[in-house]
């Protein structure tokens, strides 16, 4: 019967033949200079294109019927990190002898009910995840992170050899070895999929390669978010992944109910308001948020790079600055003026990954007073969805901003006798119509 490493290497002996050689050794990661992923951020990459490339179809038709633990990783001295399936925890523990493994983690302990008992003396974790992409793994990236160092770290007391396994060895247990990979070795996420699907056929489902995008952006802040002026532009499905966690984990609900325990009324106004949920009349802006697909096309009209900060006068909820950081890798600044509002900004904030909200800063006021123009720059991006007469009140702040070298999006108004240098229609119907502004545009 053909097992994977037999398939592995038929399939390396065919890229040959077609000239896309790659090399690989057992203690580093495989090189792959000819792949379309090459240098690429997790997020950069669809999901099908993870698919294609790495998740090779051919190899995950053979992997239930491989009952070998795979070596994923050496780390000298005896010390190897293992992947595999059911079948591989519930063989005779004497079995392991050869491997010298003396350690488990057991990622899918419903499925494989075999428990510390059945070990012995060996070092055994276990926790039930879920192969579901709703599933949160990344809940388990830190303890799995903790006892595998424990085990295969140069600085172990007692150095052991770990099978890291599931029920079969493609998704769950797959994403964990993974995601330690990744913060042991400082690897990216392409390069570490490569790596073990060098070793192992993989299948980790879309949920898991999501959240091991947002471990990739917490490990890389600076590599991910700083270092470069290029626009990265999100792929459609990070995009639907942002506004579908959007939609679900909104705290709106919970805090509205908050606020009406507090009291009916408007929002007060200012850091020293009542909190309360707006009410038109109260404030310089429209009576509602914007539609998360006008958030969406507003940011690809803005195309923030790395190196952007963006602001967002009147941010609301939040939801501008945060899907900016999140999609773009930009620092965002969101001032708002409504007590209620600032609450959600907050608490939408407090819900995303260190790497996204590290990025993001509130302010709670009048901008004509919070905003500093030392911060402003050719590098700022403002963003504003205010009426007509609250643009006007602002003009000459405005004015300033862009006099330094900023550039301004306005969302359905715009300031009176400026003249866009870009518009763009969007919305369901194209009916919301985005506008850009610069120093040029100034009358």
């Amino acid at each position: 019967m053909h097992n994977i490493a037999s398939l592995i290497a038929a399939r390396q002996a065919l890229r040959r033949q077609e000239g896309d050689e790659s090399s690989e050794s057992s203690t580093s990661m495989s090189s792959h200079s000819q792949s379309p992923l090459e240098g690429k951020r997790g997020v950069e990459v669809s999901y099908a294109e993870i698919q294609r490339h790495i998740f090779d179809p051919a190899l995950l038709k053979m992997a239930s019927k491989n009952s070998n633990k795979s070596l994923i990783y050496d780390f000298g001295e005896g010390v190897e990190l293992y992947l595999g399936s059911a079948r591989d925890a519930t063989a005779d523990p004497e079995s392991f002898s050869e491997s010298r493994i003396t350690a488990i983690l057991n990622c899918a302990c419903l499925d494989v009910a075999t428990g510390r008992e059945f070990y012995d003396q060996f070092e055994y974790l276990e926790y039930e995840a879920h192969d579901d992409e709703e599933y949160d793994i990344s809940q388990h990236f830190d303890s799995s992170y903790a006892f595998l160092d424990a085990m295969l770290s140069k600085l172990a007391s007692k150095r052991r050899s770990v099978l890291v396994h599931c029920q079969a060895g493609l998704s769950r247990s797959a994403s964990i070895v993974v995601a330690y990979l990744m913060r042991k070795h400082d690897w990216s996420l392409i390069q570490t999929l490569q790596h073990v699907s060098s070793k192992r056929a993989i299948c980790i489902n879309r949920g898991f390669y999501q959240r091991l995008c947002e471990l990739e952006a917490q490990i890389h802040p600076l590599k991910a978010c700083t270092t470069t002026s290029a626009v990265v532009k999100p792929s459609q499905e990070a995009i639907a992944m942002a506004i579908g966690q959007w939609q679900t984990d909104s705290p709106e609900q919970s805090l509205f109910i908050a606020s009406k325990e507090e009291g009916e009324g408007g929002g007060g106004g200012g850091e020293g308001g009542s909190i309360g949920f707006w009410m038109e009349g109260d404030s310089l802006a429209p009576p509602c948020q914007a539609d998360l697909p006008v958030v969406i096309a507003l940011l690809e009209f803005a195309s923030p790079s790395p190196l952007s900060t963006l602001h967002d006068w009147g941010a609301g909820d939040g939801r501008v600055c945060v899907l900016a950081s999140k999609l773009y890798g930009c620092k965002s600044v969101g001032c708002e003026l409504e007590a209620s509002l600032v609450l959600l900004f907050q608490a939408n904030v407090a819900r995303e990954e260190e790497a996204c909200a590290s990025r993001i800063q509130i302010l709670h006021g009048d901008l004509r007073e919070k905003i500093d123009m030392a911060t402003i720059d050719s590098n700022t991006i403002i963003t504003m969805y205010l009426l007509a007469e609250g643009i006007e009140e602002i003009k000459p702040l405005l004015s300033q901003a862009l006099g330094l070298g900023a550039v301004c999006i306005c969302n359905s108004w715009g300031p009176k006798e400026w003249t866009p240098v870009a518009v763009c229609d969007c919305g369901p119907y194209n009916n919301v119509r985005l506008m850009k502004y610069d120093a040029s545009s100034i009358r």
